[in-house]
């Protein structure tokens, strides 16, 4: 018998396969997949019992609100260059808006640690960009939760694939 080298972490049974390390394996031979499942099963890997419904909604909300945080947190273009839109980064902008006055002139690093002369007006457009962003970014998030929270087989819930849902949802966002 060939050894199989394929180690899984988390593998819970279901009635039409396996959910392994987040991926939907059905009971199939011609499947790669569920070959190697079964071989590392044969071998004494452990099998959870089957997830419910509302444990695998409660993962793919966690995986969801991660992916939106990564996007979140990413860079944002600003006057030819991009900065950064990280949580201090956020924090040090809205309190350069509190405390720099309409005149004062202060300077802002981009990511490749250009300098920048920014006025009161910057740090405004910057926040004004990173704020709309994020409610793009909520929306979409709050419509990916209510298309899986209608969803009720594990079978549906285990093909969901959070970054592509998210770009088909982004390609269809209207502001």
């Amino acid at each position: 018998m060939k050894k199989n080298n394929a180690t899984f972490i988390n593998v819970q049974i279901s009635r039409d396969g396996y959910f392994a390390d987040g991926m939907f394996i059905p009971k199939d031979e011609a499947n790669r997949h569920y070959v190697e499942l079964r071989e590392w099963i044969e071998n004494g890997g452990v099998v959870e019992p089957e997830f419910g419904v509302e444990e695998i909604k409660s993962q793919k909300y966690q995986e969801l609100e991660e992916f939106r945080k990564t996007q979140q947190f990413q860079p944002i273009q600003y006057q030819d260059s991009e900065f950064s839109a990280s949580e201090m980064a956020r924090q040090n902008i809205m309190n350069n808006i509190l405390v720099t006055s309409s005149s004062a002139q202060k300077y802002w690093l981009d990511k490749n640690n250009n300098s920048y002369e920014f006025s009161l007006k910057n740090f405004k457009e910057l926040a004004t960009l990173i704020s709309k962003r994020d409610t793009k970014l909520y929306s979409i998030e709050t419509e990916i939760k209510n298309a899986i929270k209608k969803l009720r087989s594990v079978k549906s819930l285990a093909a969901i694939i959070i970054p592509d849902l998210w770009r088909k949802s982004e390609e269809n966002y209207q502001e």
